[in-house]
């Protein structure tokens, strides 16, 4: 069964937040094979303490990404299985959507760009749970 498509941003986002924290994957595995005992498959979590200051900078951005993944990835999915359960009006429903859709898609670009725009993410994330409650 496939999802409504007034869902499609929204999932999409939550699919666009992934491929950012799969990427982030990337600087850890080049830190790992740079170090002087190549890559431990048997430990690899033990080589993170071993890596070098800007390994240890990576996993840090990697576990970062991860958590705000989990914590989107709820907000969105709860946001759309309550309109499954509780649908509003067509008026309503199609700004509620809007809304959702530019805050979903401002999560990601400020995501991207979070040295410079950290604190203004968080706070895009705060409206969004706040918005949660409105609904």
């Amino acid at each position: 069964m496939a999802f409504p498509p007034e869902f499609v941003v929204q999932f999409s986002c939550v699919f666009a937040m992934f491929l950012i924290w799969f990427f982030s994957l990337v600087p850890i595995r080049r830190a790992q094979s740079l170090h002087e005992e190549g890559y431990d498959n048997s430990n690899p979590r033990d080589q993170y303490t071993k890596l070098s200051d800007w390994g240890k900078r990576a996993v840090a951005a990697a576990n970062n990404t991860f958590e705000g993944l989990a914590f989107f990835s709820i907000a969105v999915f709860t946001q759309a299985f309550s309109r499954f359960l509780q649908p509003a009006s067509g008026k309503d429903d199609n700004k509620i959507r809007t809304v959702v859709d530019i805050i979903c898609i401002i999560y990601i670009i400020l995501r991207l760009v979070k040295k410079k725009f950290f604190f203004l993410k968080n706070i895009v994330f705060v409206i969004f749970l706040f918005f949660q409650k409105l609904i």
